[in-house]
């Protein structure tokens, strides 16, 4: 049996962060980068061919993955300087910066 250790090991080194294991069930935010994949949220599914399942930010349900997952990504966008750096090398902002820009000309 795979631990659960090992799980998000594997996941970090693919290219995941891990934002926390709720109800058993660890949860990842993208961090490599992929310009479309800034807000998903991918859910450890051992039964899915990939291994996780995949939903957008707007679209969860649990109020507590979300929570865990908004927290997540404003960490990662505003701590992680390697993610940002290679986000703006190809033109495109962060979730984070989208969502301040959003609101100022709202």
């Amino acid at each position: 049996m795979v631990s659960m250790k090992d799980i998000i090991k594997t996941f970090e080194e693919d290219g995941f962060r891990h934002i926390g294991t709720i109800g058993g069930v660890p949860y990842f935010i993208d961090n490599s980068s992929c310009p479309w994949a800034k807000t998903d949220v991918y859910k450890y599914d051992p039964l899915n061919e990939f291994g996780y399942s995949i939903d957008r930010l707007e679209t969860v349900k649990d109020p507590i993955v979300k929570q865990a997952a908004e927290a997540g990504i404003y960490i990662r966008d505003t701590e992680d300087s390697e993610y940002v750096r290679f986000l703006h090398e190809i033109g495109e902002e962060t979730a984070t910066e989208k969502a301040a820009r959003k609101s100022r000309t709202a």
